[in-house]
């Protein structure tokens, strides 16, 4: 077993962050998450593991502590934070902590940098890296049940321990490249996007398929999807659990009047129509009258952009060049996401929307400096 401490009293959680703060040079954070997220639409926090370089501390979220010392210790910008992929840990402190990790190195990331593969599972870098297998069968367990075994405690120490190992050889070779800085930009760069709430009006655009419907179609479905937002919110409900994605979709074609015409629907579960059918009759109802000159306008896809073939394939061969030149792979630069999204924020939006939308990220940070100007400088010629 990893030696670890797990702490369910306030004296133990107090001593490890004034350690944590008592690092004299370089000091670092290895931290990492366990949570469950079933039905619920946040994540619920069923254990925190944090390290630098004494033993693992197993921090209890469920025992009666306050961990206000801790998120400090996480927010603190004199200290490196240290985590694999760590997306859904963000979303996790996000709900729990009210702040960020900053600066923040993400070893996923790092590894992308390396050309170890753009989203390198942290067992597999554990092997790559330092050649110790890391069994994960305890990952999808469940985190909020007490007590919880050795197993899953044993693997929850062993999952930040190696981080220390893992961090301190990606360090070298970044150092080596003289690039470590553009991995702390990404988690900057990752921070900030979570900061960002994105306005409850515009979430009817990430539904699959919205872009087939018409004006009329997509008011609706936009006052739906809003109103499925802030459903799930009240209730801590999982978005798929208050109606499902599909569903929104049929709505907004068929645009029912009455619980009949929406039980009749395919698709649409018992539950849902008789837990929120008045509900959704009601968003109905707004989005159709909706006056003409504030419905939203139609969808229209990037690759329906003419040009657009011919635009991705040039930016993508500038890029490729970039990487070339200063010796990292073409994906770390930009995914295919990334590409579309610039030419998304160039296509589709005037120079007012513009100057008020977040910028791609192909236009921030050290992005811009190698080849982001150069980019928009190409598609502007």
């Amino acid at each position: 077993m990893s030696d670890f401490e797990l702490v369910t009293s306030q004296d133990a959680l107090d001593a490890f962050c004034q350690g944590a703060l008592s690092q004299t040079s370089h000091p670092v954070l290895f931290v990492d998450t366990e949570f469950v997220r079933t039905r619920t639409l946040k994540p619920r926090l069923g254990l925190i593991q944090a390290y630098y370089g004494e033993d693992v501390v197993l921090i209890d979220p469920l025992a009666e502590l306050n961990l206000d010392p801790f998120w400090a210790l996480l927010t603190n910008t004199q200290i490196t934070k240290v985590l694999h992929s760590c997306s859904e840990d963000l979303e996790v402190f996000k709900c729990y902590a009210k702040g960020q990790p900053e600066p923040l190195f993400d070893t996923q990331v790092a590894a992308s940098f390396l050309g170890l593969g753009p989203s390198l599972g942290y067992a597999a870098l554990a092997k790559e890296l330092i050649d110790i297998y890391i069994d994960k069968g305890e990952s999808r367990t469940n985190w909020m049940a007490r007590p919880l075994s050795d197993k899953q405690l044993d693997y929850a120490a062993k999952d930040v321990l190696h981080l220390k190992p893992i961090y301190e050889m990606l360090k070298e070779r970044l150092d080596e490249q003289g690039i470590y800085h553009y991995v702390t930009l990404e988690g900057a760069l990752a921070v900030a996007k979570r900061k960002q709430a994105k306005a409850v009006e515009d979430i009817y655009l990430d539904i699959k398929g919205s872009w087939r419907l018409s004006e009329v179609e997509l008011a609706v479905l936009q006052h739906i999807a809003s109103w499925r937002q802030q459903e799930a919110e009240r209730r801590d409900l999982a978005l798929n659990f208050v109606v499902k994605e599909a569903n929104l979709i049929a709505i907004a074609k068929n645009q029912p009047r009455n619980l009949s015409q929406l039980r009749q629907l395919s698709g649409m579960l018992p539950q849902e129509v008789r837990y929120h059918g008045n509900a959704i009759l009601n968003s109905v109802q707004q989005g159709i009258e909706l006056p003409e000159a504030e419905m939203p306008k139609k969808i229209v896809r990037l690759v329906d952009f003419p040009g657009y073939k011919k635009a991705y394939k040039d930016l993508r061969s500038t890029i490729e060049q970039t990487a070339e030149q200063i010796n990292i792979p073409p994906e770390a630069i930009a995914s295919k996401r990334q590409v579309n999204q610039l030419l998304s924020w160039r296509w589709k939006l005037d120079e007012q929307a513009r100057a008020h939308a977040f910028k791609p990220d192909l236009l921030q940070g050290w992005r811009n400096d190698v080849v982001g100007e150069q980019l928009l400088a190409q598609l502007d010629g």
